[in-house]
């Protein structure tokens, strides 16, 4: 087989050209090994890394696969979803369900989340170590799930997953956040029940930093500031014009995430880094009235330290490859 490499010219892009003994062009036939290869590697990568089945539409997406192979035709959406997602899907649950035959505790975890729709989903993910002794977590399912009798409604879905994948029988424990209506499905599971350690380490923070009155009305100051630079255009141009006249470090300050208290400390400990170069750029804007004094700032600096042992329990507990126990 010979490769022709012809040049583009102004119209056309490079391209390459596959030709047989005789001359010939030609395509992959429909039932070769090599486009059935090439089809579970599209389906894959999409499913891997969360694409839209769109993205066999995209015009570079094809121009990248025909330079690569201009024998080979890509499947079309309606191919991949009727034929090669459910196809893929049978083999990674037979995979899954192999794995889960093989071992004799599973502790399994759920939460009750939220779409962007703000559709309600379970989801529900087994945890156990392998024969060859590795931790393994795989997820077993998500659905939909409606508000009304939330706590009754996730017993039933949760014991149709466990009856599913035939587990019942060897599941320990389940863990979960302190919500009430998860606590209670879990309780009409009859499930040794656990509470999530990191949910619960972000409640106690977020509960002490609410009732340190001194501390919650630097973070309501700070986060008004970064609302503003991360809502005016100008603004953010100018801190970083200032940043770099200081030689300070190019970082944008960061807002807090209601549901992860971390994120406040992380706010407050960027903002103690950029507040020389912060306070410039408000004054320079005539925001002098939104600027920090000196003893907030070393306020600022002590609440941080004393977050930082939670925040390093929570990323470790938080971790997918360490295994953890309740004790």
């Amino acid at each position: 087989m010979k490769i022709a490499y012809v040049a583009p010219t102004n119209k056309q892009a490079a391209t390459i050209n596959y030709h047989c003994s005789d001359g010939a062009n030609y395509k992959i036939s429909s039932d070769s090994s090599r486009r059935k290869l090439l089809d579970d590697c599209i389906m894959k990568m999409i499913a891997k890394d969360m694409q839209p089945f769109s993205l066999v539409e995209d015009e570079g997406f094809q121009e990248l696969l025909h330079a690569l192979d201009p024998r080979y035709e890509m499947p079309g959406r309606k191919k991949l979803t009727t034929y090669c997602l459910p196809e893929l899907y049978e083999k990674v649950a037979s995979d899954v369900q192999t794995l889960l035959d093989d071992t004799k505790d599973i502790a399994i975890t759920t939460d009750i989340w939220t779409s962007r729709k703000t559709e309600g989903y379970l989801t529900l993910t087994a945890h156990f170590i392998s024969s060859s002794w590795e931790l393994k977590s795989v997820v077993l399912n998500t659905v939909r799930i409606r508000d009304s009798h939330i706590g009754e409604n996730s017993k039933t879905e949760i014991q149709t997953v466990l009856d599913r994948w035939r587990i019942r029988s060897k599941v320990s424990t389940i863990v979960t956040d302190n919500g009430a209506n998860i606590v209670s499905a879990a309780e009409l599971l009859r499930l040794r029940h656990v509470p999530c350690f990191a949910h619960t380490l972000n409640l106690i923070v977020r509960d002490s930093l609410k009732k340190t009155n001194e501390v919650l009305q630097v973070v309501i100051k700070v986060k008004a500031i970064v609302s503003y630079f991360h809502h005016s255009v100008k603004a953010s141009d100018k801190l970083q014009d200032t940043q770099a006249s200081q030689a300070f470090p190019l970082h944008k300050l960061i807002i807090d995430v209601d549901t992860r208290w971390n994120s406040t400390m992380h706010m407050l400990q960027r903002y103690v880094e950029q507040h020389l170069p912060v306070t410039a750029t408000l004054c320079l804007l005539s925001k002098k009235d939104m600027c920090m004094s000196d003893d907030d700032v070393a306020l600022m600096a002590k609440a941080v330290q004393a977050l930082e042992p939670f925040d390093q329990a929570t990323t470790e507990m938080s971790s997918e490859t360490e295994p953890t126990s309740p004790r």
